[in-house]
């Protein structure tokens, strides 16, 4: 008898043989305590078959990984393939600028200052641009400050809502 539930149905049996009074207070106590035993035997069977489905899922995975290794070849190929991530992680350069509009810091790949395409780096939270790969940051600016001149309500320099540009 190595099921719980066996021994627990044993002991039913045993019980209804020895013609206990289930009316007594002893009586009730023991077939409490056989409901308690039916319960726990119960959950220690599905905790049982819950353990085995695990332990074969732990085994199907581990022979799936052990398959993906022979495929890799591990001694040679992941070598490889460790040097060549090394040295792509120490070639990444990368600038970092404040937006001026929002002052957010925004980091961008320092390949676009050498690039042949007009690339124009816009900050995240304001949608300002705050920088233009052709190598001239006042053109960023001026067009910034001419965005603002265009907003005045009149060509007089001298008026108060020129102010701010003094």
């Amino acid at each position: 008898m190595s099921n719980l539930n066996e021994k627990v149905s044993y002991l039913e049996g045993y019980l209804e043989g020895l013609s206990v009074d289930k009316e007594t207070k002893e009586g009730k106590a023991i077939m409490a305590i056989l409901d308690v035993l039916e319960e726990i035997a119960d959950e220690v069977e599905e905790l049982k078959d819950d353990m085995e489905e695990l332990e074969d899922y732990v085994e199907d995975l581990d022979e799936d990984l052990e398959e993906l290794e022979n495929q890799l070849d591990h001694d040679e190929d992941l070598d490889d393939f460790e040097d060549d991530f090394d040295e792509d992680e120490e070639d990444f350069e990368y600038c970092e600028v404040d937006c001026p509009e929002c002052g957010e810091e925004i980091c961008f790949d320092a390949a676009i200052v050498d690039s042949e395409d007009l690339v124009e780096v816009v900050c995240p939270e304001c949608e300002a641009v705050v920088y233009v790969n052709d190598g001239n940051w006042d053109d960023v600016l001026k067009g910034q400050e001419d965005e603002d001149k265009e907003e005045a309500p009149c060509d007089d320099p001298g008026c108060c809502c020129h102010d701010e540009d003094k």
